[in-house]
Order: C-alpha cells, then sequence, then structure tokens
C-alpha cells in the first residue's frame, strides 16, 4: 500500500529506538567527564582536547579524546553495563552475570600457557568471557555453574570479554554447595566422593542414563546417573564437586548443564616442595616431610615440559625446571609417588 514503510524501514526505526537509551547514557556520560576534567585542568580544557584529537591525527572523535585525557588525570571513564552492550563499548566497563557454562581448561603447547571460557548471561544478553593462565586457574577451581559474578576492568575483543590486569572478578553468591547427606529436591551443587561405579560410563545405562556411580561422604552415599557420557570417566575414590546438578527421587542428575571439578584422590595429601634434584637417572624431591624419586620422563611430565629440542638434554630442562618447583605445592600418595606439582 502507498505510504506504508517496508519491513525493512520498520526494523531500522526499531533497531534506533532500541539504540536511544543506550545513546542517551553515552552522552550524559561525557557531560559529566567534561565536568570531571574542566574542574581538573581549567582553562586549558580545550586546548587539551584539540591537541589529543591531533595527536592522533584526527582519527579520532572528541568523545574518545575526551576519555583518553581523563584516563591520563586519574578521572574513572568505567561504567556498568548489560553484557548486551559489550560489543558496543571500546572502553573498558563492569558488569554483573550469571555463570552458565564452564569450558575445561585449555593448554598451548610450545606458549606455556593455558586459558578458560566461560559462559555468562544476564537479563539483557549473553557473552564469553576469556581468561589467561594463574586468572584462568583460579577460576577454574573457584567458580561454579551458577554463581552471579560482579566484573570489573572488563574490555571487549575478537567477539570475547576479558579482564584487564587491573580487573577483578568477585563471586556474589549461586547455587549452594550441599553434602551428600543434605540434599533436597531441586538444583544444586555438591561434593563427595566417588564410591561403587554402578554402570561403566563409556556404556549405555538404564533409565536414558549413559552411566552411573556412587558419590558417598562418611556412610551415606547417593547414586549420580549422568545423563550424557564423559570422555574421562570417575574413579573410584575421587573426590568431585558437582556443580548445578538436579536432585530429585533420592537420586542425583548430571545433565550437559552440569560441570564435574575434580578435587583429587581420597588418598592424596598437599603439601610444598622442599627441596628438589636430580641424581644420576632419577630426581629426588622432598615434599611434605617425604622423600619421592622419579624417573627423568616422569620428572619431564610433572614438571610439564611439552618436548625437548632436538640437541638438549632432558637433564638440561629439568636443572633449570626444578628451582622454579622449589616452594610450589604438590600433591602426593603414599604408594603412587608424587601426583602432581604446581608449577607454570
Amino acid at each position: 500500500m502507498a505510504g506504508m514503510p517496508d519491513n525493512n524501514s520498520v526494523a531500522r526505526l526499531r533497531l534506533k529506538a532500541q539504540a536511544w537509551p543506550h545513546l542517551m547514557r553515552e552522552m550524559r556520560m561525557d557531560a559529566e567527564l567534561e565536568k570531571q576534567l574542566k574542574e581538573k585542568i581549567g582553562e586549558s580544557f580545550e586546548e587539551a582536547v584539540d591537541g589529543k584529537i591531533e595527536e592522533f591525527g584526527g582519527l579520532v572523535s572528541r568523545a574518545s579524546a575526551l576519555r583518553l585525557l581523563c584516563k591520563e588525570n586519574g578521572i574513572g571513564i568505567e561504567r556498568k553495563i548489560r553484557l548486551a552492550q559489550a560489543r558496543e563499548t571500546a572502553l573498558p566497563f563492569s558488569f554483573e552475570a550469571k555463570i552458565d557454562r564452564i569450558f575445561p581448561l585449555q593448554a598451548y603447547e610450545g606458549r606455556n600457557s593455558v586459558s578458560l571460557r566461560v559462559h555468562l548471561s544476564d537479563r539483557g544478553g549473553e557473552g564469553t568471557l576469556v581468561l589467561w593462565n594463574e586468572r584462568a586457574k583460579e577460576a577454574s577451581a573457584e567458580l561454579s555453574i551458577g554463581d552471579n559474578v560482579e566484573c570489573t576492568g572488563a574490555y571487549f575483543r575478537n567477539g570475547e570479554i576479558s579482564i584487564g590486569s587491573t580487573g577483578t572478578i568477585k563471586k556474589m553468591g549461586g547455587l549452594p554447595v550441599r553434602k551428600v547427606g543434605s540434599l533436597s529436591y531441586g538444583p544444586c551443587s555438591v561434593e563427595g566422593i566417588v564410591g561403587k561405579i554402578e554402570v561403566n560410563s563409556g556404556g549405555e545405562g538404564a533409565g536414558g542414563a549413559a552411566g552411573s556411580f556412587e558419590l558417598c561422604e562418611g556412610e551415606k552415599c547417593t547414586s549420580v546417573r549422568l545423563m550424557q557420557r564423559q570422555e574421562d570417566a570417575p574413579k573410584k575414590g575421587e573426590r568431585l564437586l558437582l556443580q548445578n546438578v538436579f536432585f530429585k527421587a533420592g537420586e542425583i542428575y548430571f545433565d550437559r548443564s552440569s560441570r564435574m571439578a575434580r578435587k583429587g584422590h581420597v588418598d592424596e595429601k598437599a603439601g610444598n616442595v622442599e627441596s628438589a634434584g636430580l641424581s644420576g637417572s632419577a630426581v629426588n624431591f622432598s615434599v611434605g616431610g617425604k622423600e619421592f624419586a622419579v624417573t627423568l620422563q616422569e620428572a619431564l611430565v610433572l614438571l610439564k615440559i611439552r618436548g625437548v629440542p632436538e640437541g638438549v638434554k632432558p637433564e638440561t630442562l629439568i636443572g633449570i625446571k626444578l628451582q622454579k618447583a622449589i616452594g610450589r605445592g604438590a600433591k602426593y600418595d603414599a604408594e603412587k609417588g608424587i601426583v602432581s606439582i604446581d608449577v607454570d
């Protein structure tokens, strides 16, 4: 019909309407930053803004120049946003969101680095947070599916959210971690020790489950139904934290939205590496007041040495890494020996 807008025009009008509140917030923030900067640098304000634009060959806007000057003068430019706004924001921001999924730690051979990706959501959208190295290891151990987190010093790059060196991740609460003997109907997280493996998780179990096992704390045990196959099946004696599971009819249901965090083995103990040294074709460690000897090949694995360059002796690389291992945390088993050493 003549005079009626087409579908594309309607879609453009809707996008403008959705963007309007965001633009208004940006304008109010720019006005507030300008006011603070004028108070800070006085009459030289306009000259400073023009100089900053000229410094970048005229390629930055007045708003961007204003925020760069604020950062240089110690005026905070970070603002709290929804995840849906992250893609549009070129400056540091903070946000609150819920953790929906935590992916496994990913190691990069030859780079001695690891990353962790966390899928987040809030009322306005969703996004992926990527963390690196020590921060990734800490988050993998401390964060759980269902947790609410507050992040500061965040920035958007290559389709993902990262946290700057001065940024923070604060846990705001989430699903309670229950004991095996105090479970009640509904979603939760639960920690315990793997008991009897009732059905091998590599086969087909009853009731649509891919496998099942007992999770125990003391003499109290509850059956865990795995609703999907696990690449690394639970082992008897392992201490597990099962996140975002569902308890009903006396059983724990572990599905695709759940996560299995391994906390070591019931027979494992923790201590620090007190001393370490090469002795012929063996490497000697002192951990928790106990002495352990391992082969050179075992030492390469424990020290996370992923490859020995041609022409270099394993002993040379081991000797270098041993110095970094002293004082670091380690796990050991009275029968199996050293299980792991916390080295980069």
